[in-house]
């Protein structure tokens, strides 16, 4: 595959050409190195060993997604000569993981509750609700990808080199809807397209402000982790109901902690300054 070249100084620049490029080349990569794990977990022998059944199924998981991921890094490096390195925890400290954590839970009630109304007033949609939630037949499997493989995979992928990408060639704005626009389209459903779309927006504009992978995947395995929890263990919460109140709860939660966010990284921006100022 030749790619060409792309600098700004020391910047990894990505136009949306070769975004789309780069988009189909890790398809194709991902497909082409799942088939033998498909196949494989189509055998007697393997489907009659639960054990080995398991570890085929995590391995089908887990070895296509990261040496696609490998293989784009060196790419950037062979093709862009760049040293390019991801940002997992540029801006980082407890506070500002704890309001990135409940901004989280904040955004996930409010815009749930919305949601979930939407699917609820066009029945059209409720077809398209039934598969996204339709769960995997191993438990453990589902458990693990979901809320573990997939948050840090897509995360890197996402937001560490995509997003990283079209923030350096582009407007803000800009990386961010479509970068979130790319991470929803991954997911082959109308519903987890607008779930994770404006998903991917939050978890987009989280990078930009800080630069550090690891809030993204935090907060990532914790929107998983609510919805898998809401998927297995919501017979159990049958009496529960999800209404104007928690939408407001959920309004709330996200405005304190949005504003907790800025003043965490305005803190550690003039920590920074005032630490260079002393050092010189």
């Amino acid at each position: 595959m030749n790619i060409s070249r792309e600098m700004n100084e020391n910047k990894f620049e990505l136009s949306m050409f070769r975004m789309l490029v780069m988009g189909v080349y890790m398809f194709i990569v991902e497909l082409l190195v799942e088939i033998p794990f498909l196949l494989l977990k189509e055998s007697k022998y393997v489907t009659s060993h639960k054990s080995l059944e398991l570890i085929v199924s995590l391995s089908s998981e887990i070895i296509p997604r990261f040496l696609v991921v490998l293989i784009v890094l060196e790419l950037i490096k062979e093709y862009y000569k760049l040293n390019f390195k991801i940002s997992y925890a540029r801006n980082f400290n407890f506070r500002l993981l704890l309001s990135t954590v409940f901004l989280m839970i904040g955004f996930f009630l409010w815009f749930q509750t919305l949601f979930m109304a939407m699917v609820v007033k066009f029945p059209v949609l409720q077809s398209f609700a039934q598969e996204a939630t339709k769960l995997d037949e191993n438990f453990y499997v589902d458990i693990i990808v979901s809320v573990v493989v997939a948050p840090i995979y897509e995360e890197i992928l996402m937001r560490g080199i995509i997003l990283e990408g079209l923030l350096n060639k582009y407007k803000p704005i800009i990386g961010i809807i479509v970068s979130a626009a790319i991470f929803g389209a991954m997911h082959f459903n109308i519903l987890t397209f607008i779930n994770a779309t404006v998903g991917g927006i939050v978890l987009g504009t989280i990078y930009y402000k800080t630069r550090s992978l690891v809030l993204c995947i935090v907060c990532h395995m914790l929107h998983n982790s609510i919805i898998n929890f809401l998927q297995y263990f919501g017979q159990y919460m049958e009496g529960v109901d999800i209404n104007i109140i928690t939408f407001l709860i959920g309004i709330a939660i996200f405005t304190i902690s949005a504003i907790f966010f800025e003043r965490c990284l305005k803190k550690m921006k003039k920590d920074d300054v005032n630490l260079k100022k002393n050092i010189a």
